[in-house]
C-alpha cells in the first residue's frame, strides 16, 4: 500500500541546458529548478546535445551525443531542487514501507494487530497508525520494532524487502 501524495505534483513547462551544462525546469506555477547532472545522476559523458520535455509532460528526455538517450523524471528534479520536496516524499514513502512491511510480518506471523501490538510494547491505536501508514515513527522506535520483531533495520526500511532478509 502506498499512499498518493497529498499535493498534484507540478507538470513540467520546459527543460534546457544552461552555459554551466545545468538542467534548468521550468514548472507549471512559475517555480524553476535548476540541477546539475551529477546531481541527478546522470553521466556528463557522452555531452548531452538536445534536452526536450516528454509528451506527458512528466519527465525530461536528454539526447547525447553518441545518439543514445537517456530519461529523468520531474519528480527527480524537484527532489534534488527542494528539501520540502524531499521530506515529503521520504516521511510519505517511508511511512508506505515500513507498514507494508509490518503487515506482512504480522501475517506471516499469524497476528492479529492487538497481538503484534502487545509484542512491540504499542497501544493498539498507536500500532493500527504504523501499519496504516499515517505515521513514520522515530529511530528510536524503529530501533525497538526491528529488535522485538528479530528483523533487521534495514528491513523494515529498505526500498525492496529482498536488500535486507529476515533474519
Amino acid at each position: 500500500m502506498h499512499r498518493a501524495r497529498s499535493a498534484a505534483r507540478p507538470r513540467l513547462i520546459a527543460a534546457y541546458l544552461d552555459a554551466g551544462g545545468r538542467l534548468v525546469c521550468g514548472f507549471e506555477g512559475a517555480r524553476k529548478c535548476v540541477v546539475s547532472l551529477r546531481e541527478l545522476g546522470v553521466a556528463e559523458r557522452p555531452r548531452v546535445a538536445l534536452v526536450c520535455v516528454d509528451d506527458l509532460r512528466s519527465g525530461i528526455i536528454l539526447l547525447r551525443e553518441d545518439g543514445k538517450r537517456e530519461d529523468v523524471s520531474a519528480d527527480l528534479v524537484l527532489y534534488c531542487c527542494g528539501a520540502s520536496y524531499r521530506q515529503d516524499a521520504a516521511a510519505g514513502e517511508l511511512g508506505a514501507r515500513i507498514a507494508d512491511r509490518l503487515r506482512l510480518i504480522r501475517k506471516t506471523r499469524g497476528l492479529s494487530q492487538r497481538a503484534m501490538a502487545t509484542l512491540l510494547e504499542l497501544q493498539g491505536p498507536n500500532y493500527a497508525r504504523l501499519e496504516s501508514g499515517r505515521h513514520t515513527p522515530s529511530v528510536a522506535t524503529l530501533v525497538r520494532v526491528a529488535d522485538r520483531l528479530r528483523v533487521p533495520l534495514t528491513y523494515l526500511v529498505a526500498v525492496s524487502p529482498h536488500d535486507q532478509l529476515a533474519r
